[in-house]
């Protein structure tokens, strides 16, 4: 496998410049000649191996994995699309929905506090909370009791076991694998310029959207399951596995804050 020369280092970064992506992911090429670009080998002719990712995208994706599947038999068998959205932010209580961008994504991180200085803060906030109903015999003091009843339950929500912020950044992060499969997929199944550069173009747009902490500040505001999810993410990257010119595997790594997840999936080839 050629490593690559400086002017095509060059052309990369001045690719990913003009995209206003990062410059550490990979962008496929652009079709512009009579045949489809065939992409760089990224690893050896060795076999790959990933287990078959069990995924449950959101339903907006159904045609699309329904398509590739259909394209490549034996790949996707165990990748649902019927995960609805959430209405709108923190709405779904069970955290079975996608998520809304601008739901609370908070939370405590792991080994900042030992289950003895947790534990402390419960009790804390239990007792606070209990104090309410003698609070009651002065107005006023019932009037500051039940103001501090909101951050008090807040406390005890970030400490949770398993706190619905990390469980929607499960979700997030689930959202991401599936969009970024469907597109290599869509990549590798393109056979005309038009279905190849529209493939690409929705690649680099996940990219963008991705990257961009403050999607509020755009003309496209977030939209559940579909864009915004950037303002959740410190950074994204992708690196396909390619081999013989097709992406047939893909390592995503994202980070939140400070936690990192990780995941590699086939690509259907």
């Amino acid at each position: 496998m050629a490593l690559p020369t400086q002017p095509q280092i060059n052309e990369r970064f001045d690719t990913a410049t003009e995209e206003e992506v990062p410059h550490y992911n990979w962008i496929p090429p652009e079709w512009t000649g009579a045949s489809k670009p065939k992409f760089e080998d990224t690893v050896s002719a060795e076999k790959l191996k990933f287990p078959e990712p069990n995924l449950n995208c959101v339903a907006l994706l159904e045609d699309r994995i329904t398509a590739l599947r259909e394209k490549f038999p034996g790949h996707l068998d165990k990748v649902r699309a019927k995960r609805s959205l959430e209405e709108r932010a923190d709405s779904d209580e069970t955290l079975q929905q996608m998520s809304h961008p601008d739901s609370n994504f908070r939370h405590v991180d792991k080994n900042v506090y030992s289950e003895t200085e947790r534990q402390r803060f419960l009790d804390a906030s239990d007792l606070l909370e209990n104090l309410r109903e003698l609070a009651r015999r002065d107005g006023e003091l019932a009037g500051a009791a039940q103001e501090m009843v909101g951050p008090v339950r807040r406390v005890r929500a970030l400490l949770a076991q398993n706190p619905s912020g990390m469980r929607r950044l499960k979700l997030v992060f689930e959202w991401t694998l599936c969009q970024t499969i469907t597109l290599l997929g869509e990549l590798n199944a393109a056979k005309t310029k038009e279905e190849y550069n529209r493939a690409r173009c929705s690649y680099i747009e996940l990219l963008k959207d991705l990257d961009d902490h403050e999607p509020h500040t755009k003309k496209d505001k977030p939209k559940c399951g579909e864009r915004g999810y950037g303002c959740t993410i410190k950074w994204f990257y992708v690196f396909p596995l390619i081999q013989e010119g097709k992406v047939k595997g893909v390592k995503v790594v994202a980070k939140w804050n400070p936690h990192i997840s990780s995941s590699g999936a086939p690509i259907p080839h």
